[in-house]
Formats: structure tokens, C-alpha cells, sequence
């Protein structure tokens, strides 16, 4: 089970995509924009985040960029749910720092499985990491 933060202000999304992530065994948090995502960020710890981009009080590009900005959140497995679907706007989520991008209507499944394998890679990455510490490198 991990927790996965999820920040949008579609309560219609935000049930949806929880729903999904309960029933695939993972504890859920829910922010309505990015600047109450930054804050539930720092109490809730999540092993992964999904955020939309176009939100109140701070978008998703820039929710994503302060979340890289923080220590705690440089390696933390980020996705970004939404209806921008241009090639210019998937770019700007990568240059922010997101690690997937998904355009909203999404299938579950394939929803699911990039979540997935985000948790895979961070938790390969974790493991790699805590080897070099032991090892000294």
C-alpha cells in the first residue's frame, strides 16, 4: 500500500481517481489546488502524487516545480491528470518536472498501470539508494 496524494479540483476526478487507487489497495489524500497540495505534501508524505494542471490558486506546473524545489519531494513519483493535450503542454508538465503525463478522459487500466509502474521505478530507485548508502558510495 502506498499513499498517493491527489490534487484537483474536479470533485468529480478527484472521486474517481481515489476510488481506483483505494480499490488498487492505496491510502489517498485530496487537495482541491496546488497550493493545498503543497501543504497536505509536507503532513501527508505520499509516495506518489497525481495532479491536474488547470487548478485555483496555483496550477499544476507550478504545484509540480515547488514540489521538485523541496528536498523531500525531488524524488517523489509525480503524474499529471489532465484535459491539455497538446504536444507544448505535455513538454511544459516534463520541463516542470512531472514524470508522466495523462490526458483526461483516460482509461482506467492504462491509468492504473502508469501509476504502477511509477511506484516500481521509485521503489527500485529507494532500494538502489539505500544500498549505495550502506555500501559508502
Amino acid at each position: 500500500m502506498k499513499k498517493i496524494l491527489v490534487v484537483d479540483d474536479d470533485p468529480f476526478i478527484q472521486k474517481l481517481v481515489s476510488g481506483l487507487l483505494s480499490k488498487d489497495g492505496h491510502q489517498i489524500e485530496r487537495a482541491n489546488d496546488g497550493t493545498e497540495g503543497l501543504a497536505k505534501f509536507k503532513t501527508f508524505k505520499p509516495d506518489v502524487i497525481i495532479s491536474d494542471v488547470l487548478m485555483p490558486e496555483m496550477d499544476g506546473y507550478e504545484f509540480c516545480s515547488k514540489i521538485r524545489a523541496l528536498p523531500e519531494g525531488r524524488n517523489i513519483p509525480l503524474l499529471m491528470l489532465t484535459s491539455l493535450e497538446s504536444v507544448d503542454q505535455k513538454i511544459k508538465g516534463f520541463e516542470a518536472g512531472a514524470d508522466d503525463y495523462i490526458v483526461k478522459p483516460f482509461e482506467p487500466r492504462e491509468f492504473l498501470a502508469r501509476v504502477a509502474i511509477l511506484i516500481k521505478r521509485s521503489d527500485v530507485a529507494k532500494q538502489t539508494s539505500g544500498a549505495e548508502k550502506v555500501s559508502g558510495k
